[in-house]
């Protein structure tokens, strides 16, 4: 796992340079599947056949500030077309990825976190830690085409505002809504008695079940109930430090991110 603290300019192509050619595909489960799949737009690979992973990630990056973003089942390099299942919104908005200013990026071998100053927003994009690492289920939580920078990370699967999605769910079904378990609760998170705090990964279930598919890697959902924290403010636990982040809506939606 490795966390990288990068500035990123606000232009089109910027994010691709400084995070996925810099960063993402330094780890070796990541790589370039297609460096041409448009103007400023890239398809990323995330492969691990030992663990059952294998989805790909479409990058636009033509616009200023973010990033269209679609997760795909599998990806024509040649035709430069998805191919299979990707996670869509129903009511087709676009998925965003803001990554500006300041940004954190958090690469493991199966999944990112995006975490920029830019409004305070983490994006999540790959596998969760799985209850069984046979199945597949990558997932998407990230901003749509909304301009109240909701943070996607803190808050919920809500048309035009964030996506929470599994590519699959645990019995292959597309583009499946996900939940955090205690989702509007208000106690998310522990204080010790000595004074330190506890953040727990989030318990992730599918909507069509109510299953739990498995954890948050790296990420605890604190929805808006708490008002202990500052946006960007770094704790330090016994885990390592974490980032609180909730956006730049009037009511902040916050989760906390490792970073390490």
């Amino acid at each position: 796992m490795a966390c990288t603290f990068v500035r990123v300019a606000s232009a089109a192509g910027s994010r691709i340079s400084a995070i996925w050619d810099a960063v993402i595909i330094n780890n070796a489960k990541w790589s370039c599947f297609d460096p041409s799949a448009g103007a400023n737009a890239k398809v990323y690979r995330c492969y691990d056949a030992a663990k059952s992973v294998d989805f790909y990630v479409y990058v636009d990056d033509n616009q200023a500030d973010y990033s269209i973003i679609q997760l795909w089942e599998g990806w024509d390099a040649v035709g430069h077309a998805g191919i299979g299942s990707n996670v869509s919104d129903t009511e087709g908005y676009l998925l965003r990825l803001y990554a500006v200013y300041g940004t954190y990026v958090i690469v493991n071998d199966h999944r990112i976190i995006i975490a920029t100053g830019f409004n305070n927003l983490q994006s999540y994009i790959g596998q969760l830690k799985r209850i069984d690492e046979t199945k597949n289920m990558p997932v998407c939580i990230i901003m749509e085409e909304s301009t109240s920078y909701y943070n996607p990370l803190g808050f919920m699967d809500s048309p035009y505002q964030c996506a929470w999605r599994a590519l699959f769910n645990h019995v292959g079904a597309v583009n499946k809504i996900i939940h955090a378990v205690g989702k509007q609760s208000t106690f998310l998170y522990a204080r010790t008695i000595a004074g330190t705090y506890v953040f727990q990964e989030t318990d992730i279930y599918d909507d069509d079940s109510k299953l739990v598919l498995g954890q948050l890697d790296g990420a605890c959902f604190l929805y808006s109930g708490d008002k202990s924290f500052n946006n960007g403010e770094i704790i330090s636990c016994e885990d390592g430090d974490w980032m609180v982040q909730g956006g730049s809506y009037s009511t902040m939606y916050s989760a906390a991110v490792r970073l390490i």
